[in-house]
């Protein structure tokens, strides 16, 4: 059973990674190139989304290393403080940056 879990848990970090890519990458298309941009405020929205978007790319990179250090260096049933200030340290950055980044773009933008 416990080998099936991990299966499972492998099987669907791969799918949900793949759905993020394939998001991102639309999101990325849809936007276009900031050097495409004809004006200052629409080249500066999409050097935001940009960097907002690919900075994502952190939460999977974590998920990963949890993966991987839970399938090689852990026993079945047991925590390692270690894996778990990695963790918190990396989704708290990356919330920071991604959440708070979000909401003072959305904010800067509605005063334009």
């Amino acid at each position: 059973p416990l080998r099936r879990q991990r299966q499972m848990c492998i099987r669907d970090s791969a799918s949900a990674m793949a759905i993020w890519v394939v998001t991102t990458t639309n999101l990325l298309v849809e936007v276009g190139h900031p050097e495409n941009k004809t004006s200052s405020a629409a080249r500066e929205d999409a050097y935001v989304l940009w960097i907002l978007s690919l900075s994502q790319i952190g939460y999977p990179v974590v998920s990963v290393i949890q993966l991987i250090w839970n399938y090689t260096k852990m026993a079945p049933g047991t925590a390692d403080p270690l894996l778990s200030l990695i963790k918190d340290v990396g989704y708290g950055m990356l919330d920071s940056v991604n959440k708070g980044g979000l909401a003072l773009f959305v904010a800067l933008r509605a005063t334009r």
